[in-house]
């Protein structure tokens, strides 16, 4: 998985060296990362980036405009030094792959969906992030849901998972536009007065 994920990345960012990717992957073949563990043996002290959360209400918005609110596991995605500061945290929800037929199961395990990211060979096998159904909650609010016992956090990302988060974040919200649309920015910068 590791390695068509680096091979996926380097597709979307022509700008890598060839030479940095083929090096990555030289140093990724030393191990089977398909049998390394993707989370802590133990959660992290602090409420962190990574962390998996469970039981959070995410609400959601119909094409009819109804609001949908379902209860799922969370990752929190919002940087840890964030999570420290801020008042609102993003996170986003995890799905169980099995009840969603319309993906192919082949690409979600390779990690090869833009807006998603699976556990593949984990305790969450079957999970997914789903980037694109990301909200934001109110840290206080989940701190005290998690010392009530209304939610819990059930593990934190080691280094591996982590990177690989940080990766398919990248991928997701930074990836280069296509080529019209590219273009169409071109063609208004260039008619911006100087």
């Amino acid at each position: 998985m590791i390695k068509e994920l680096i091979k996926f990345t380097a597709e979307l960012f022509p700008s890598i060296s060839p030479y940095t990717k083929d090096s990555v992957m030289n140093a990724i073949n030393q191990f089977n990362y398909d049998e390394l563990e993707w989370f802590t043996p133990t959660i992290l002290k602090e409420l962190s980036q990574g962390d998996i959360i469970d039981k959070l209400p995410f609400t959601y918005y119909e094409d009819n405009g109804q609001k949908t609110t379902v209860m799922k596991k969370g990752i929190i995605l919002s940087n840890s030094c964030d999570v420290d500061n801020d008042k609102y945290i993003l996170i986003a929800p995890l799905f169980d792959y099995n009840t969603m037929p319309e993906l192919d199961s082949k690409t979600i395990r390779s990690n090869k969906y833009y807006d998603k990211m699976c556990f593949t060979n984990s305790q969450l096998d079957n999970y997914l992030i789903d980037f694109s159904r990301t909200n934001s909650f109110n840290k206080k609010t989940i701190l005290n849901a998690i010392q009530n016992g209304k939610a819990k956090r059930i593990y934190s990302l080691n280094q591996y998972g982590y990177y690989l988060l940080l990766i398919k974040l990248t991928v997701y919200l930074m990836r280069p536009e296509d080529n019209d649309t590219n273009t169409e920015r071109n063609d208004h910068y260039a008619t911006i007065p100087s």
